[in-house]
């Protein structure tokens, strides 16, 4: 039986995480946005505005949202809606975590997903209390997402044609492999990007 996009977004509001409807690719591979094959965030983005906000995990509202846009691909917001704070890598960034990780230690194993173009979402536990930035290629391929920011999930289809996936027994759903606590901040001068995840003897440093 195939899942559909309710489904799913049904199944993060059981395990109480909020979710939000996104644009989706339509046959033609363009977006459903007005931009439409223009669109350089192609199922990507939000339905609405406020989106942040009203990111929820309410069973109602989801089921309205997608009963009245099946298709919709799934967000997650992270930073302090949803306690997430994420290590985005594109494609081509595995030869940054290779050199930082060969210098500062290995990059602890924690929820992960496959985007659609191949890259990884390294999921770790937002630190409350913080204020903490998107930041956006503070190494070659490698972005956070945080507060006021989102990631796309599973089952969303990418503009590629391929499917967000939760890497096997890395899924957010699996409670043995809850997001451990990290620290990510920026100084905010140089560039630099700190990160120590608080159990693992591990620090990254990119200026």
């Amino acid at each position: 039986m195939k899942v559909t996009m309710m489904d799913a977004a049904l199944k993060y509001a059981e395990a109480n995480i909020p979710v939000i409807p996104l644009h989706w690719i339509c046959e033609d591979g363009s977006c459903s946005c007005k931009e439409g094959s223009n669109c350089d965030s192609k199922g990507k983005h939000p339905l609405y505005t406020g989106w942040y906000k009203n990111s929820t995990a309410y069973v109602e509202q989801i089921r309205k949202w997608w009963t009245k846009t099946p298709n919709a691909n799934i967000g997650i917001p992270t930073g302090e809606k949803s306690d997430w704070l994420v290590l985005d890598v594109d494609d081509g960034g595995d030869e940054t975590i290779s050199a930082l990780e060969a210098t500062h230690g290995k990059l602890p194993d924690t929820v992960t997903a496959v985007t659609g173009r191949g890259g990884r979402h390294y999921v770790f536990k937002y630190p409350q209390g913080r204020s903490i930035p998107n930041k956006t290629k503070f190494a070659p391929d490698l972005d956070t997402r945080s507060t006021d920011g989102l990631i796309v999930v599973a089952p969303s289809i990418h503009v590629s044609g391929n499917q967000y996936q939760w890497l096997e027994g890395h899924s957010c759903f699996l409670q043995v492999r809850s997001p451990h606590f990290c620290k990510i901040f920026s100084p905010g001068t140089g560039g630099e990007f700190l990160c120590k995840p608080s159990d693992f003897p591990v620090s990254f440093l990119c200026v």
